[in-house]
């Protein structure tokens, strides 16, 4: 995946807001936290992530919870979709 390369440059969190809208419609029908708030949010989820292998919760309910944290704080601009399906696997 990193061409070799033994050091990656992870991928910038999104800069600025992102909104989800209605194909048809265009309304927004979530508009996901603030830019500033991404890195704590995303901070705070893989610590939970960590900590919730050392509790008794099912697998698939840990799957299940990291992806809708994930789809909630909508990280990137695109491609949040894809990875937080990647999640759940």
């Amino acid at each position: 995946m990193a061409g070799g390369r033994t050091k990656v440059k992870p991928t910038p969190y999104r800069d600025g807001q992102n909104v989800i809208r209605d194909s048809l419609s265009r309304d927004i029908v979530y508009m996901p936290p603030e830019a500033k708030d991404v890195p704590s949010l995303m901070k705070d989820m893989a610590a939970w992530i960590k900590a919730s292998e050392r509790q008794d919760l099912p697998c698939p309910i840990r799957a299940g919870i990291a992806h809708y944290e994930y789809a909630t704080i909508h990280p990137y601009y695109d491609g949040n979709g894809r990875t937080a399906r990647l999640l759940t696997t």
